[in-house]
């Protein structure tokens, strides 16, 4: 997510501009049963897949609100759904390095040259090393995927990729820029990130996830594979036009967005930050949320694996991705002991993110539009190369338009989305309610009423 103006990030770059307000959740007047209007519309108004869940937490304890099913004729879905959580695992992975912080085994300020196979070279800018708190930070300098990872199924962009492909991705990177300097959502270094910690404690993911989180916490629900086809509990994944589409493998990767988890599980992992908690995990996870580096925005903050925001004295800490077919987020208040989960079953740009944010007091747009139809056409690969490129609005809003396959893909900040020709020079989103059209020197972004017009660059 980068700091895109504020009418339209909210669609386009996931979180949204955040705009602050008061109290949270049930007592602003967003409670169950505006939630429930919200999935309703989402599922049998704007298809974004076929069922959303939301759990929530207050001072009165847990509940939750269900809408639609886990597949097209399927069951219902509920809080015991499981559905792919994507870039919510970068948090586990964030808590899996606090704890070991905390033990002593490592350090935020490490290098993560120290932590990494003899042979494996990890490029610096002029003396200054990339270290842990940089790559969970999102502080590295590093890409959103790595520059070595060639996708040939847009369906699975990250199968195949290895560990050996990562150490040589990373080992002939050059570094454009000091880290710790400016934020850069990035896949690449929570691969790198998850390699140091695995190496460094001498165990696999999956089983540092099982010892050190799921286990004590009894998330029973929460591991790296799907469960069985026939299990009624499995959430079958969508694209934007509800067809349905298996969940990604994350290969070398699975360390950014690889778990599989419920509603129920993840509000027990907030449990770690809103409590009760009776793990030994508690002081790890506390002490994530004491680091404070720049985030997406000026309003947004990067603790270890967390963004933060500021409502007035409350602060209100989250997280949210996508992956094959699903959307997750995950936040809470440690002021007012306030969490939420909400996951649908649709990759979109949105999924139920504003629903969550709303419930946790940001003043978060709701966006209940309905998308107008357009009709793609076929073009030749001659004619979509010749629109890559790099497009320019400032030095923190840029769109990068690049080929991948047979289609073009518009990367904004940390989303990266599929654009489709409905001429030779129109493309709309399938994800939002937004279109692009490339004119001579630039394209036109196009969403909600407003335009903003990007100058391409050499």
């Amino acid at each position: 997510m980068s700091p895109l103006p504020a009418s339209r990030r909210g669609v386009l770059a996931g979180a949204g501009a955040l705009l602050l307000a008061g109290p949270a959740g049930a007592s602003a007047g967003f409670g169950a049963g505006e939630i429930r209007k919200v999935l309703v519309h989402r599922v049998d108004m704007q298809k974004r897949g076929t069922g959303a869940v939301v759990g929530l937490r207050d001072t009165k304890g847990r509940s939750a609100v269900a809408y639609g099913s886990t597949r097209v004729g399927g069951p219902p879905a509920d809080v015991r759904s499981v559905f792919p959580i994507a870039s919510l695992t970068k948090v586990f992975t964030a808590l899996l390095l606090a704890d070991a912080v905390q033990g002593g085994r490592m350090g935020l300020d490490d290098p993560l040259s120290k932590h990494l196979p003899a042979g494996v070279v990890v490029p610096d800018f002029q003396g200054r090393p990339i270290t842990l708190a940089h790559l969970a930070t999102h502080g590295a300098g590093l890409p959103l995927r790595p520059p070595n990872l060639h996708a040939t199924d847009p369906d699975d962009p990250y199968a195949g990729y290895t560990t050996a492909d990562l150490y040589a991705g990373i080992s002939a990177f050059k570094l454009t820029r000091a880290p710790g300097v400016e934020f850069e959502y990035s896949n690449f270094a929570y691969g790198l990130l998850g390699q140091a910690i695995q190496h460094r404690l001498g165990r696999g993911y999956g089983e540092l996830i099982r010892e050190k989180i799921t286990d004590p916490l009894g998330m029973a629900d929460t591991r790296l594979a799907p469960p069985a086809a026939d299990d009624p509990r499995r959430v079958q994944g969508y694209d934007t036009d509800l067809k349905p589409t298996p969940p990604w493998d994350f290969a070398a990767l699975v360390e950014t967005g690889g778990l599989f988890s419920t509603v129920t599980d993840v509000m027990t992992f907030l449990s770690l930050w809103i409590g009760p908690d009776k793990t030994a995990l508690g002081p790890a996870a506390q002490a994530m949320l004491t680091l404070d580096r720049p985030g997406d925005s000026k309003d947004i903050r990067m603790a270890l694996g967390w963004r933060i925001v500021r409502v007035g004295q409350r602060r209100v800490v989250w997280s949210n991705g996508s992956t094959g077919g699903c959307r997750a987020f995950m936040g809470f208040c440690p002021e007012d002991r306030t969490g939420v989960a909400a996951f649908n079953n649709a990759q979109t740009a949105m999924g139920v993110d504003d629903v969550g944010l709303r419930w946790l007091g940001v003043d978060q747009h709701i966006d209940l539009s309905v998308p107008v139809p357009h009709v793609e056409v076929a073009l030749t690969r001659t004619q979509l190369e010749r629109l890559a490129g790099l497009y320019w609005l400032a030095d923190d809003d840029t769109i990068i338009i690049r080929l991948e396959g047979g289609t073009l893909m518009a990367q904004i900040g940390k989303q990266v989305l599929p654009i489709y020709p409905e001429s030779p020079t129109k493309f709309f989103f399938k994800a939002a309610d937004a279109q692009i059209e490339f004119v001579p020197g630039g394209l036109v972004l196009s969403q909600g009423g407003q335009t903003w017009r990007y100058t391409r660059r050499p």
